[in-house]
């Protein structure tokens, strides 16, 4: 079965390895905020970065702008889903 696998297959398993022994240390609320904040910021620097454009040309400047905007949707993101499941799970 291994031997059928392709890349992207070895790519998701390694991520879910990964994210197995993070949830270990993090719990279960940890883990799932860093993962819906790290797609929350990979859709915010996609879509920053491709309407930062009409704002400023200089590259260094959509780039620190996309960076910041995502950080804070990571951080925003994960704090929200993190406080959301522990009020659940406390109940």
């Amino acid at each position: 079965m291994i031997e059928n696998f392709l890349p992207a297959d070895y790519v998701i398993c390694g991520l879910t390895v990964v994210m197995a022994v993070l949830g270990l240390f993090r719990g279960f609320s940890g883990t799932l905020g860093f993962v819906l904040g790290t797609i929350a910021a990979a859709f915010t620097g996609s879509f920053g970065w491709a309407y930062s454009a009409s704002f400023t040309e200089v590259a260094w400047q959509r780039g620190a702008g996309v960076l910041v905007a995502a950080l804070l949707a990571f951080g925003l993101v994960r704090l929200v889903v993190k406080k959301l499941v522990n009020g659940l799970l406390a109940q």
